[in-house]
């Protein structure tokens, strides 16, 4: 049986998936069920009006990849790579359903700008010079993440949580931060930030 993504199309449900795509290759109009996809290759792939539920990567390179239409829901990615990609094109199910969990997982110069994040969470995940510019992230946790460089301009992170992250630049006046989630010392920086003095009692 054919274990690779070349040729899918339609449904594909409960099936390990190791064979991946070629450079400029493109996956379209197919829904993934309960699929794992394990060690295969997407670097650079194209793919278009693919939905994922309920599926698990490991070990995936998605570097450069073009997401287009994409939907993820009930997702965990883990040990994987995501490099460059721009996330614009990748959909979720909004507040009320995890769409990808991310976990030990490389997504360094990777774009979130102006995307819809809600549901997506990432754990121990190298995210240098990530661009959340305008991005959708409320309920989004990104907890104990390297983001070094990651730019959070016009970002909504209403209910988000960044306990354990460090290293993002913040433009505080242009983000909505109700019920936001920090450490102590983030939230020192924040304060800060917003012309805040705090004094020792």
């Amino acid at each position: 049986m054919d274990d690779g993504l070349r040729g899918a199309h339609g449904l594909v449900s409960r099936r390990v998936l190791t064979l991946g795509l070629a450079e400029g290759e493109e996956l379209r109009d197919t829904d993934f069920e309960e699929c794992r996809f394990e060690r295969l290759s997407l670097e650079k792939a194209r793919l278009s009006g693919v939905s994922f539920e309920e599926c698990t990567f490991v070990g995936v390179d998605l570097s450069m990849c073009a997401l287009l239409d994409v939907r993820f829901a009930e997702c965990e990615m883990r040990e994987s790579k995501a490099l460059g990609v721009s996330w614009l094109g990748a959909r979720g199910g909004g507040l009320a359903t995890s769409s990808l969990r991310v976990v030990d997982s490389r997504l360094d110069y990777s774009s979130f700008a102006g995307a819809d994040v809600r549901g997506m969470s990432f754990e121990r995940c190298s995210m240098r010079e990530v661009d959340f510019t305008g991005a959708d992230c409320r309920g989004v946790v990104l907890r104990d993440c390297d983001l070094s460089g990651a730019r959070l301009v016009g970002t909504d992170l209403r209910e988000a949580s960044l306990v354990g992250s460090a290293g993002w630049a913040m433009e505080v006046a242009s983000c909505r931060l109700a019920g936001l989630e920090l450490d102590a010392t983030t939230a020192l920086d924040v304060v800060a930030a917003l012309g805040i003095t705090v004094v020792a009692g």
